[in-house]
């Protein structure tokens, strides 16, 4: 083909070159026109809205093309469009019948798909409309549908204006929709983080009540059981001194340790929710190692000897002996563990040794108490350093205990930042070991010291006289006479006042040495009345206070403490621990002490046993009672009687009116009378009412009603027949 044929003649050019010059100034004044800043969102007072983009985008297409009418069709969830504003609003029935027929024709799909505009003329001569799909890469969003003369020209530079602008909507329209869905999502995030928060808020005050009602618990099973126990042990030790053949002293021992065995058993209880609490501390000092071995080693051989078991102690020559720890609480575990360990061995051998350990970061104790005794199945071994469990259930019945020994040795031990563990082969015995990181003590007069306070306490045990008066605050008629007596056996004399304003009589009456200071009295208590004597500023403020409570909680003894007490006696009194307190304070030879912290004051015990709940009246506890009571026996029991009778009928009316602390009130002097005597169910049940009536229960108090009737009638015939047969006697 000749290039003569293929040009185009000049008139032909010059056409062309005026089409595009007018496609390229069409597209300039588009351009211009879109790109006004009248056109843009004016919404300044809130967030953007689908009107906002629309009114916007339709302020540019109306600058691209002259529209008689248009409309943003928008799709929803189920694909289908829907006109969401029109221009003028009169045109939006017709535009809405038009859409509805392109729909039925194909026409709309087919416009959809094409990503362009479409412009479909009416074939009787009507106006002509422009079809052009709102989208993004990702998805239809709507239609654009505009009416236009039938004449109309439109540049095709106008027409690809008329993509962009839409692509641009279709974009915002598809911001908006993602922000939307993300301030909701945010909104609902907040919302489960405050509902998750109130719900977190909950459970923290439902833990923090129940934490509070444990410790109300163990201090109320604490108080409840010491006090009887201070008669039951004091009376024993007494009764050992008294000049008993060798069968009654054997019984005596027997009370004895049983008394002392249930003491230990609730200072594990104490220890356990101490360690929970994260309340119990330790009490770190220098003490020779060696020496503590010792002295477990030999205080357990005479009872590994009566089973035919010895004990042998091995040291590694290279271990440091003079450490910084808690040797209380050490020889608390050692003696848990070597207990243990003859417990289950029949016959044998049970090897203690005290190693350096190989494998431990730094330099730590190993200590480990191997025996040959009946061993533990590998499937028990997980959970025996649980609380209140034990290898297998048979133990309990055959060997005693209560399970929280070995849970209270891991809890102490890992206290200390060490670790205990155990091998067992069932049926060939068991090994216990424990690692310790304990600092090597400086102080070489520590041996010495060791040595001088044991040739002290001899002396002091031996050959020490006290001298004094005392006055005892005590409302409990029978630790009145327990104390008296004991107080009498170390050679002082003593008055009794039952409340904190006796003690104010007796005080300006007499001159007294120290006060034992019982923290629960009616009218004033000792928390009361040793701050007034505290800030009295009478010749007396300051006299030694020793508080006696059966309470042994952190708390109790920070109050004590607070109060202006000096010292802290737990019940049930203990004659050696009450003589010591006595020199300390007395002994004319020592040096004025300095008072008591109270946060450094712990309770330290063992294991095991239990009380026989199932009888109306703790009968030993009564024997000791009548012992010291004697004649007075059958009058004290009439006095508990009338006392008790008038105070079950003013409880009926006090719950009947309403008056909680008169309720209170009554059942705390239930509780102390029928503790006198030792009506043990009696008193178990008025403790748990008075807990219900101080937090104002007195509904469930009146349900229960009944059944404190019957046992109390119960009690009163067990009580009536006693005093007989003491009268008959």
């Amino acid at each position: 083909m000749s290039k003569k044929r293929c040009s185009l003649t000049h008139d032909e050019e010059d056409k062309s070159d005026t089409r595009l010059l007018s496609s390229y100034t069409a597209l300039i004044d588009g351009l211009r026109e879109i790109a006004t800043p009248d056109d843009v969102i004016t919404n300044t007072t809130g967030p953007v809205t689908v009107d906002d983009i629309l009114e916007a985008t339709s302020i540019r297409i109306r600058k691209l093309l002259a529209l008689k009418a248009h409309a943003f069709l928008i799709a929803n969830d189920d694909f289908e469009f829907e006109i969401y504003t029109c221009r003028p609003k009169i045109s939006r029935g017709f535009l809405a019948r038009s859409v509805e027929s392109w729909i039925d024709d194909g026409l709309f799909s087919w416009a959809l798909n094409q990503n362009r505009a479409v412009i479909q003329h009416d074939q009787g001569g009507g106006d002509a409309h422009v079809l052009h799909v709102i989208t993004t890469r990702s998805r239809t969003v709507g239609m654009f549908v505009g009416r236009i003369a039938p004449d109309a020209t439109i540049d095709d530079g106008i027409l690809a204006l008329l993509s962009v602008v839409l692509m641009n909507c279709a974009s915002g329209l598809e911001s908006l929709e993602l922000h939307t869905a993300l301030q909701q999502h945010n909104e609902n995030l907040e919302t489960l983080i405050h509902e998750r928060t109130a719900e977190l808020e909950i459970e923290r005050d439902r833990a923090e009540r129940v934490a509070a009602e444990k410790s109300l618990f163990l201090a109320t099973m604490s108080h409840e059981i010491r006090t009887p126990m201070n008669g039951v042990i004091g009376m024993a030790q007494l009764l050992k001194e008294s000049g008993l053949n060798q069968e009654q002293q054997g019984l005596t021992n027997t009370i004895l340790q049983s008394g002392q065995a249930l003491v230990h058993l609730i200072n594990d209880v104490l220890d356990i929710a101490k360690v929970e609490a994260g309340r119990l501390e330790l009490d770190l000092a220098p003490f020779d190692m060696v020496q503590l071995f010792n002295s477990v080693v030999d205080l357990l051989k005479p009872q590994a000897a009566a089973k035919g078991v010895s004990i042998s102690l091995e040291f590694n020559e290279h271990i440091d002996r003079y450490v910084i720890g808690d040797a209380g609480r050490i020889r608390q575990v050692i003696l848990n563990l070597v207990g243990n360990a003859i417990k289950f061995t029949p016959d044998g051998v049970i090897r203690v040794s005290i190693d350096i350990c190989d494998q431990c970061e730094g330099k730590q104790f190993y200590i480990s108490i191997e025996d040959n005794g009946i061993g533990i199945r590998e499937e028990n071994i997980g959970r025996l350093f649980n609380p209140f469990e034990q290898s297998d259930s048979s133990i309990s019945s055959k060997h005693g205990g209560t399970g929280l020994g070995l849970a209270i040795c891991k809890q102490l031990i890992e206290l200390m930042g060490g670790d205990i563990g155990v091998t067992s082969e069932y049926g060939r015995g068991s090994t216990f070991w424990l690692t310790l990181a304990l600092p090597h003590s400086d102080d070489s007069e520590i041996a010495q010291q060791g040595l001088l306070s044991q040739a002290e306490e001899k002396q002091i045990v031996g050959d020490s006289t006290l001298q004094g008066s005392v006055l005892v605050a005590e409302d409990n008629e029978v630790n009145q006479r327990v104390i008296s007596l004991m107080l009498k056996s170390l050679g002082l004399s003593c008055t009794v006042a039952n409340n904190g304003l006796e003690v104010f009589d007796h005080l300006g009456d007499s001159a007294y040495d120290l006060i034992l200071m019982d923290c629960q009295m009616p009218r004033l208590d000792g928390y009361q009345t040793t701050k007034r004597i505290r800030n009295g500023g009478d010749d007396f403020h300051n006299i030694p206070i020793i508080a006696l409570t059966a309470n042994a909680m952190e708390s109790d003894r920070k109050a004590c403490h607070a109060a202006g007490m000096d010292d802290f006696l737990a019940k049930p009194i203990d004659q050696s621990k009450l003589k010591q307190l006595l020199e300390k304070w007395l002994n004319p030879r020592t040096e004025q002490p300095s008072s008591v912290n109270a946060d450094s004051v712990r309770v330290e015990g063992e294991t095991e046993p239990s009380a026989n709940d199932d009888e109306l009246i703790d009968c030993t506890a009564l024997q000791s009672l009548i012992d010291i009571m004697e004649d007075e026996f059958t009058g004290l029991c009439d006095i508990f009687i009338q006392n008790s009778k008038l105070k079950m009928a003013k409880l009926s009316a006090a719950i009947a009116a309403e008056n909680s602390a008169e309720v209170v009130g009554i059942l705390h002097f239930l509780k102390g009378s029928c503790s006198s005597v030792a009506a043990v169910q009696l008193t178990a049940m008025v403790t748990r009412i008075e807990t219900l009536a101080k937090q104002g229960e007195l509904k469930e108090i009146e349900q229960q009603l009944p059944a404190l009737e019957r046992c109390y009638r119960n009690t009163i015939d067990e009580i009536n027949r006693l005093a007989a047969c003491r009268s008959g006697h």
